[in-house]
């Protein structure tokens, strides 16, 4: 298990996703409806997108090594299906958003565009319930081991 400052590196690699995928997710939704700003900051967000996908992996794979270090003492199961839903919901995100700023930049049917608006805003939406759900889920299992281990 690698340690960052003599903690687990989950602890720190779970924090970046925690607070930049809310923001990514409400400027997605912003430039679904705005598609004046979806041309001028398009290619910016599927670059935060993809930080944030990034992001999101680190914080799984920390997570697997820190259940590894542990050796299974705490059934985590439930959590890491969570993290492996929105790391998944975050890729399909950052392929909705690439296919809305492409629709943006060519003649494609006002149709297709309103539909990939809809689909990217509701990606977004989706991969950060499912990230809360994630931390929620992990806060719960930890918390429930020490209070089990303080309180018997």
């Amino acid at each position: 298990m690698e340690t960052v400052f003599g903690l687990p590196t989950h602890m720190y690699a779970v924090h970046a996703p925690i607070v930049l995928l809310p923001i990514a997710a409400i400027a997605t939704v912003v430039l679904a409806v705005v598609p004046r700003w979806r041309r001028l900051v398009g290619s910016w967000m599927v670059g935060a997108i993809a930080l944030v996908a990034v992001l999101v992996f680190v914080a799984r794979r920390s997570g697997e090594a820190l259940d590894d270090a542990f050796d299974g003492a705490v059934d985590v199961s439930r959590h890491a299906d969570l993290a492996n839903a929105t790391f998944i919901l975050t890729l399909l995100w950052l392929v909705t958003f690439v296919a809305l700023a492409l629709v943006g930049r060519f003649d494609a049917p006002l149709a297709a565009g309103y539909l990939l608006s809809g689909l990217t805003a509701a990606m977004a939406v989706l991969a950060l319930v499912w990230l809360v759900r994630t931390g929620h889920e992990g806060t719960e299992v930890v918390w429930k081991a020490t209070t089990e281990d303080l309180f018997g």
